[in-house]
């Protein structure tokens, strides 16, 4: 049976940011120039090729890139550089991967399955054999917060196996089981190789792959130290650790240390210049150079942002903030984006300052109020009238500053504009006074065709006649209102002489014509 390529991996690369605050993370996202976060490269130009049926061991000591492996064959991790062709369904098996601790183990094996696209009904049906297979027994119905990391695992184990995938990616979820259960999923992991599926087994224990692979990664440091078949490559391996355990300590800090300087040195342009140099010693095609330039050139996926981007990402940030400033402000969104100028200048406008009482009294003496005047008969004395005269008015002065009658009020309609404090100020009372008058209405949430209660305006008499306010809306034009009262242009900008050389504002007060 001929043996199908089922994933191919070239100059793969993964580098890692090591800020550790979030300025730090902003920093190294929005980084332009050579100044930048320090960088890790977790895998440093990996390249192999496995087959159906196949079982390739990943082993390593602590921090060598086996886990950043088996995450980015997964699809879990994106890759920094190079290329990754699978053929076929990845099911990934580590301790607790994608469990959720809220969530009992039924609730889990229920959702890990409709995550890989079954239904109900399938899953129904292998209900009882994933428990039984995990060994979990009564517990199967507390939360996964409860579970001890071997029960976590073989949870995790049942689940994936059970799905039936094309590839399956172990990355250490047997190593905290007991040997019953080792060996049970060992056993299953042998079926799968029959039925021709391809295995990833990630471990630290030579023993077990020598029991179950075909050919070894030896990964160290980030690089593929060697990969071939399992006793060669094991062998190598267990040479390496027992070199390693005979060092002192401090000899063995400073060999990590140095392994780990290389890591964070690291950089895709002496990845590319080695790898070109090999080609050109072998005598490699133009065609074979530019597949290893591609290879060796930053996936967009997985490279910190454009310079574009990063000046479109500051953009919507500046917009979000604008649109939050405006709402907070009583301004619309649909305001603020159409008439972005006027929304900004209104943002920049002081809010208007409450008047003093005598202020008020002058800006309302043409309100009514209540007033007590005394009454003299005719038929007493003249003295006496006098005296009850006098009297009777500095009673009535007395009263008339004392006691004010509330404004008088009209319905209004809001119209796109319109705010608090444009209402406010077009009829001449403080933002506190409008609110007053409506205590149940949210000047900050106004829309369009609300009614609201604000002062009557009084007409007021000029030299040419009897005149009232009126505020302008989005849209007017001077001919448009004058025509509709009844008046010449002229007229209109003699009543209003501040409109010389200016231009109409919705919310600015004009006087108009009134009846006479």
């Amino acid at each position: 049976m001929e043996k199908k390529l089922k994933v191919r991996a070239t100059l793969l690369t993964k580098e890692y940011s090591l800020a550790q605050t979030r300025g730090d993370k902003l920093k190294a996202i929005f980084a332009a120039f050579k100044y930048e976060v320090p960088t890790f490269w977790a895998l440093k130009g990996i390249s192999f090729d496995v087959y159906s049926g196949e079982t390739i061991g990943i082993i390593g000591v602590n921090g060598s890139g086996k886990s950043t492996l088996s995450n980015i064959i997964s699809g879990i991790t994106p890759q920094t550089s190079g290329q990754l062709d699978i053929n076929g369904e990845v099911s990934i098996i580590s301790i607790g991967s994608g469990l959720n601790d809220n969530l009992t183990g039924r609730e889990n094996i229920r959702m890990k399955s409709l995550m890989m696209g079954e239904k109900n009904k399938q899953i129904d049906e292998k209900m009882d054999e994933i428990i039984e297979f995990s060994e979990i027994g009564v517990f199967i119905d507390q939360p996964v917060k409860t579970y001890s990391s071997g029960m976590r695992s073989k949870l995790g184990f049942s689940i994936a196996v059970h799905q039936d995938p094309d590839i399956l990616v172990i990355d250490e979820a047997l190593s905290v089981g007991d040997s019953t259960f080792y060996n049970k999923g060992l056993k299953k992991m042998l079926s799968f190789k029959e039925q021709g599926k391809t295995i990833f087994f990630v471990a630290q224990n030579p023993h077990q792959m020598r029991q179950i692979c075909d050919k070894v990664i030896w990964m160290h440091y980030g690089e593929a130290r060697a990969f071939g078949e399992k006793d060669e490559v094991l062998d190598q391996y267990v040479a390496f650790v027992d070199d390693y355990n005979k060092k002192s300590e401090e000899d063995k800090k400073l060999y990590q240390e140095e392994e780990k300087e290389k890591q964070r040195t690291y950089s895709l342009e002496q990845l590319q210049k080695e790898k070109l140099n090999e080609s050109r010693e072998k005598g490699a095609k133009r065609k074979d150079r530019n597949r290893i330039i591609n290879s060796t050139t930053k996936n967009k996926i997985g490279d910190k942002m454009s310079i574009p981007m990063k000046f479109f990402t500051l953009f919507l940030l500046m917009f979000t903030m604008y649109l939050s400033v405006s709402y907070v402000k009583g301004v619309s969104v649909t305001l603020a984006i159409l008439h972005p100028i006027k929304t900004i200048a209104r943002l920049k406008a002081p809010t208007p300052a409450p008047l003093p009482p005598q202020a008020n009294g002058a800006k309302q003496s043409n309100v009514p109020t209540k007033t007590t005047t005394s009454k003299t008969s005719s038929t007493k004395g003249k003295t006496s009238s006098k005296n009850t005269t006098k009297s009777s008015s500095k009673k009535s002065t007395s009263s008339t500053t004392s006691t004010t009658a509330p404004l008088k009020t009209q319905d209004y309609i809001v119209e796109q504009p319109d705010t608090l404090e444009t209402l406010a100020a077009a009829y001449h009372i403080t933002t506190a006074q409008l609110q007053e008058m409506n205590p149940t209405v949210d000047f900050v949430n106004l829309y369009i065709g609300q009614l609201i209660k604000v002062p009557l305006l009084e007409e007021n008499t000029t030299a040419n006649g009897a005149t009232t306010n009126y505020i302008v809306q989005e849209g007017d034009s001077r001919s448009a209102i004058a025509e509709r009262y009844g008046m010449t242009l002229e007229e209109l900008e003699q009543l209003n002489p501040e409109l010389n050389g200016v231009m109409l504002e919705p919310g600015q007060v004009l006087k108009i014509r009134g009846n006479n």
